[in-house]
């Protein structure tokens, strides 16, 4: 994992936000955590503003991944507070579910993503699976 760490720190640049997304949840995934490689990409999300192209199942399995590792750069985290403002309405329950997990996990100030994604979350609570809404009240637990 470290070469391929290595060559992606180096070809950050050439990432669009799908490889991006990928890279981070599949080191977090394999449970891999590179300090250096998540700085790196979170670096490189929020200089590049990609993060404002995102789908949001890649924004919210980026926030999962950083969340997974234990990593919590801040400036990615308010540039998908924003993101989170911005895009909700498009959110599954999963997506939601994953980001609240995140953000609780990372222990910041919401910045209103909590607030986004409860409306998010209202009304539709029955169509949440288990594990969703599990990661959901853990999420507002924290």
């Amino acid at each position: 994992f470290e070469t391929l760490a290595t060559r992606a720190i180096e070809s950050v640049a050439e990432f669009d936000r799908q490889s991006v997304a990928n890279t981070v949840w599949a080191y977090a995934t394999l449970d891999v955590c590179h300090e250096e490689l998540f700085a790196t990409f979170a670096r490189s999300t929020v200089d590049s503003q990609v993060w404002r192209d995102f789908t949001p199942q890649m924004a919210s399995n980026v926030l999962w991944a950083y969340g997974k590792v234990g990593i919590t750069v801040t400036p990615l985290f308010d540039a998908f507070a924003e993101y989170i403002a911005i895009n909700s309405e498009k959110f599954d329950t999963q997506n939601v579910s994953n980001c609240a997990w995140a953000y609780a996990n990372a222990q910041l100030p919401s910045h209103g993503v909590f607030e986004t994604l409860t409306r998010r979350a209202h009304g539709r609570l029955e169509t949440f699976r288990l594990d969703e809404l599990c990661g959901l009240l853990w999420a507002f637990a924290k």
